[in-house]
């Protein structure tokens, strides 16, 4: 380097040969490290390219919100599960697996969800079961969620390897989910939303606004897979979802009278957005224990979120290289034998 700045002095070219010096240290350099990344990034692609698998699901999703069935003589996590509010689901989706402990998951699952205050029967008028029985509201709606998970594997797997062909898993993400509750109402479904059925639009409650159908939801999941050979897989999971929302049932907050929904959409309009959100009268026409619903009184609770539990089965097909163990295979000298 000395040399060539004592060159650079004497021919006073200083400004063309430090652009020479700088080039052939530094930007030839720079074209190295690229050349470099990019190898690495092929093989690795490369290798990443072996364990895609898509897959294609079934199972269950319970809705567990305001109209959710609770069971009161019971703390569990399932006492809020009942075979009157699960509803079928299906899901497709892709995963590619990183290594042995890591994967990624994008998937879509199509499903229902349903609530209803008549499975929660109850003679005691001082439980929660008898107040829902008494509320009798319900609703249900469709459910579609599109969501990525990253996926932690509790033991070394492979998709389609026979020597490490099972593991516990568990997994978490990000995702949007769109709902749209429906209830019946003279022999058909209304859709509740547009409706605001606790005020939401209304000036006197100028704090509710309509509700977005389109809520981000978290899922938090656990699971099993399990290699039949090295193209099929079956996996079974189990996830809590968590939203952002307590609407996706509709109720949340205070009942509304009459009276306000009359002057803000007229009297036909008005009386039967006031029946959809007050259905107690259906059992109690008398208004016996109509104080408990009257305006004002709780309809749901504003502090909890809603979610939903959904339990899935799925089938995999992988696609890649027969032997799915060559890709994450250490890199040995010839001769040295491969240690799984």
């Amino acid at each position: 380097m000395q040399q060539i700045k004592l060159y650079i002095v004497q021919t006073g070219r200083e400004g063309q040969l430090l652009c020479l010096f700088f080039y052939y240290k530094y930007v030839s350099m720079f074209r190295k490290s690229i050349f470099t990344l990019l190898m690495v990034g092929g093989w690795a692609l490369g290798a990443w390219a072996q364990h895609q698998e898509v897959g294609l699901g079934f199972g269950t999703t319970t809705f567990m919100g305001d109209l959710g069935k609770h069971d009161s003589k019971t703390s569990t996590y399932f006492g809020n599960v009942g075979a009157g509010i699960t509803r079928p689901a299906a899901t497709i989706w892709y995963r590619n697996t990183f290594n042995p402990w890591v994967a990624i998951k994008g998937s879509m699952t199509f499903s229902q969800i349903k609530g209803d205050d008549r499975l929660a029967e109850s003679t005691d008028r001082t439980s929660g079961d008898w107040y829902r029985s008494y509320r009798n509201l319900r609703f249900q709606s469709v459910l579609i969620e599109a969501m990525v998970q990253g996926e932690v594997h509790v033991l070394r797997y492979l998709p389609g390897s026979l020597t490490h062909r099972w593991t516990p898993y568990v997994s978490t993400g990000i995702g949007m989910v769109y709902f749209d509750p429906k209830t019946d109402y003279n022999g058909q479904l209304v859709r509740l939303q547009p409706l605001g059925t606790e005020g939401q639009g209304l000036a006197q409650y100028p704090d509710r606004q309509k509700y977005s159908l389109v809520q981000a939801v978290i899922p938090i999941a656990m699971g099993l897979k399990v290699n039949i050979n090295q193209r099929i897989t079956i996996s079974g999971e189990i996830g809590h979802r968590v939203t952002f929302t307590d609407y996706m049932d509709d109720v949340s907050t205070t009942y509304v009278s009459q009276e306000r929904f009359e002057e803000a959409y007229g009297a036909a309009q008005g009386q039967m957005i006031y029946e959809l959100s007050h259905r107690s009268g259906e059992l109690d026409p008398d208004g016996a224990y109509g104080a408990i619903t009257k305006p004002g009184q709780y309809r749901g609770n504003p502090k909890g979120k809603d979610s939903y539990l959904c339990g899935l089965i799925s089938v995999s097909f992988r696609f890649g290289k027969t032997n799915p163990e060559s890709a994450f295979r250490p890199r040995l000298k010839k001769g040295n034998p491969v240690v799984e």
